[in-house]
């Protein structure tokens, strides 16, 4: 269940020229599940007078902080990019439907694919997923390596299972992470023992959803980047059609962010 906070900035730390880590103070709050979000209100006034919402990049199990990766774009993210260490932040959450870990052991791996900030869920996924010994291979894509400035968390906690590709060969392979992807699935362990997940911009969702289904189907589930105005599904601002069922559209913010694949058409 989800929760109105004003919780204490306890670091705000540039990375590179657009990204930033937020870590907001959420003591007592209950565990976020990989995946979901938060609504962070980024003005005093009503300008902008929506929330941002923020994948949850890291819950601290101890204190609760939540720790948020964005990328600076736009007029909410420059206000919220201005904040300091000790100033209040209101905030929701946790909020949306996040990843399942059922049927995953030891036994199975997962292979996760992010684009650019689309790396925040995955993120916080493959920490549960170590808790779980659930073995992991992480591929994180973007279009340069000033795209993956915020790449340093990710690397170091996740060593040789990190796999890096940028469109321009800057850093990592060269070409689209979906790439190194497809010749893992070629060349890999089975893919009977292996699950999908993903986030990032909707073309590479596609590819990752057309190399799943190839060969015998692997389970996928896509995170969504959608712009989820009020977060409660309410406004019905972030609907994306369904594939079959009796709803023909599905909202992001309350079904998903996480669904799987054959649930929404990506």
């Amino acid at each position: 269940m989800f929760e109105q906070r004003r919780g204490l900035v306890l670091s705000h730390i540039p990375l590179g020229e657009e990204y930033r880590e937020l870590t907001v103070g959420a003591e007592g709050m209950a565990a976020a599940r990989p995946g979901q979000f938060a609504g962070l209100k980024v003005g005093k006034a009503l300008d902008p007078l929506l929330r941002r919402p923020l994948s949850i990049y890291h819950q601290d199990r101890g204190t609760g902080a939540l720790h948020f990766l964005y990328r600076v774009v736009g007029q909410g993210t420059r206000l919220l990019s201005g904040l300091k260490e000790g100033d209040e932040v209101d905030f929701i959450a946790p909020l949306g439907r996040g990843f399942s870990l059922e049927g995953l052991s030891p036994n199975t791996r997962a292979l996760l694919v992010a684009g650019g900030v689309g790396a925040a869920p995955l993120y916080f996924l493959a920490a549960r997923l170590r808790e779980k010994q659930v073995p992991l291979t992480f591929f994180l894509g973007g279009r340069r390596a000033a795209d993956l400035a915020f790449r340093g968390r990710i690397a170091a906690a996740l060593g040789e299972d990190l796999v890096i590709a940028t469109e321009d060969g800057s850093l990592g392979r060269q070409g689209l992470v979906t790439g190194p992807l497809q010749e893992f699935l070629d060349e890999g362990p089975g893919r009977e023992a292996c699950r999908l997940f993903a986030c990032g911009p909707a073309p590479m969702l596609r590819e990752v959803a057309r190399l799943a289904s190839v060969g015998g189907a692997i389970p996928l589930q896509v995170s969504l980047e959608a712009r989820m105005a009020c977060g409660f599904g309410a406004c019905l601002g972030c609907v994306c059609p369904a594939s079959g069922g009796d709803a023909p559209y599905r909202r992001v913010c309350t079904e998903g962010p996480v669904f799987f694949a054959g649930e929404v058409e990506l």
